[in-house]
């Protein structure tokens, strides 16, 4: 649940961007979505990496709810600054 609510962000901060005009009170919700999702995430977060070196590897559920999180408060932050 938590990765569609993750995509459903993700997708509709791109939109807000491209297709919607920019509303910066959608874009807040988008936000405050992602990052619920990513708080909710209660699936493996990370793998041993296949090379056996000891580092570990995002899963990919993990990795589209943080990079939701990422994009969607970027997007937000742009536009709080007035970056075009």
């Amino acid at each position: 649940m938590s990765v569609l609510l993750a995509l459903i962000a993700g997708i509709g901060s791109l939109a807000n961007i491209y297709f919607l005009g920019e509303i910066i009170w959608l874009q807040w919700i988008l936000t405050l979505l992602a990052w619920f999702a990513l708080l909710t995430y209660r699936g493996r977060k990370s793998v041993k990496s296949y090379t056996g070196d000891g580092t570990r590897l995002m899963t990919i559920r993990f990795a589209i709810c943080f990079l939701a999180v990422l994009g969607s408060t970027l997007i937000l932050f742009a536009k709080l600054i007035g970056w075009n």
